[in-house]
């Protein structure tokens, strides 16, 4: 808002005022040859960013047209217009309230400065007064630009008056042939402040069809459909976007991975990965990896699983990866693979479950027909809170036939 508050004033400066006081027909709005001239030099100092002298030109005027609505008023405007221009806008704004408290300005000069005076007060935090200011210009106002239905709609916003702030960003939008996209970007908060999510949702469709390329509104489509508790929508937004070629932040990637896989579509999950793997889009560490995994066991690829935990141990050799690696190598009763799995993911740091990796060992030991390693497997398995219960169960079926029953359940796990 401030930084826009130079421009906006420049047809102001521009000497427009002192014309139309010099031309105006009835004799309360003349000026004397002598103020007109004064104020003219103060605007000529001011559009050559002279602000000390144009300010000591105004101090030396006062006196002599404090008691001539018309001048004095001028003076005033003038005032506000130096301080607006050097950034002192509460002086700015104390300024043009009291040229217009004067009432002796011409009636298209009372309404533009009335506009300035909104757009100062928004400057300074001041909203309540803001909008006094503008609904008094919307008054006098014949034809208002979709720009002012906007600049209303960011006031009503900033005071907490939803509907109101609605209505007249909805109102600049629909005048406008090519709304800016700041009057959406201001809309939409307004109803995630006033939590209108469906509203939300609808105005998110319109502005992708105007902005495709923005990311962000895409994210946050999907993020409304989520909070509306519309996942396959939510779903469906982020694969639009994916397709697009919009989605290339990595947390962005893993994250439609992981909604893929939340909405029991384990092989998109999988062939997401696998490419931003190849194309390294996403970083090869030990979670996205498991995450690739998981996907192509969850799709029931047991081969691409393995195929996956084997690239994952080439740029990484973390104990969990051979761990999941011995799972899978279970799947297929690849026995001497399982152990020597197992052997790696003990030599590792940070093994995670080194009570289920004893009872895998146990297990593959079992299945090979060395009872002894299997049962001291076992025994390790059984001082882990993980293990310990199924641990025991192998301890004890071990004796009976029930033993197979149990690899085969494990095995399926």
């Amino acid at each position: 808002m401030r930084k826009a508050l130079a421009p906006l004033l420049v047809l102001l400066l521009s000497g427009l005022l002192l014309v139309e006081a010099r031309a105006a027909g009835e004799a309360a709005y003349r000026l004397s040859e002598r103020t007109y001239r004064q104020l003219s030099s103060v605007h000529e100092l001011m559009q050559q960013q002279r602000y000390d002298e144009a300010l000591a030109g105004l101090d030396r005027m006062r006196p002599r047209v404090e008691r001539k609505a018309h001048e004095h008023a001028l003076l005033l405007q003038t005032y506000g217009h130096l301080f607006a221009n050097t950034e002192q806008y509460q002086r700015a704004v104390d300024a043009l309230a009291g040229s217009l408290a004067l009432n002796a300005l011409p009636p298209p000069a009372t309404e533009r400065t009335l506009y300035t005076l909104a757009q100062l007060q928004m400057a300074v935090d001041d909203y309540a007064a803001a909008l006094v200011s503008l609904e008094q210009w919307f008054q006098l106002a014949e034809d208002p630009a979709a720009g002012a239905y906007a600049l209303a709609g960011a006031a009503y916003a900033q005071a907490r008056r939803y509907p109101e702030a609605v209505k007249y960003l909805r109102k600049a939008i629909g005048l406008a042939g090519k709304p800016q996209e700041n009057w959406y970007r201001q809309l939409l908060a307004v109803y995630y402040q006033s939590e209108q999510y469906r509203a939300a949702a609808t105005l998110l469709e319109q502005m992708i069809r105007r902005f495709p390329q923005h990311k962000d509104y895409w994210l946050q489509l999907s993020s409304v459909h989520r909070e509306l508790d519309d996942d396959a929508q939510a779903m469906a937004v982020m694969e639009l976007a994916y397709v697009q070629g919009l989605l290339t932040e990595e947390s962005e990637l893993v994250n439609l991975a992981s909604y893929y896989l939340y909405m029991g579509l384990p092989h998109k999950a999988g062939q997401l990965l696998d490419k931003a793997f190849e194309e390294g889009g996403v970083t090869p560490d030990i979670d996205n990896w498991q995450l690739l995994i998981d996907a192509w066991l969850q799709a029931r690829e047991s081969d691409r699983a393995l195929a996956a935990s084997e690239r994952a141990l080439q740029s990484i050799q973390h104990a969990d990866l051979y761990l999941k690696r011995a799972r899978l190598l279970a799947d297929k009763e690849r026995w001497s693979d399982v152990i020597a799995a197992v052997e790696l993911a003990f030599a590792g740091a940070g093994l995670a479950s080194p009570g289920k990796a004893h009872l895998l060992q146990g297990i593959a030991h079992y299945q090979l027909g060395q009872s002894a390693r299997a049962q001291s497997s076992f025994e390790r398995a059984r001082e882990f809170a993980d293990s310990g219960e199924q641990a025991r169960q192998w301890i004890s079926a071990t004796r009976t036939p029930a033993a197979d029953h149990y690899a085969s359940a494990y095995s399926s796990h």
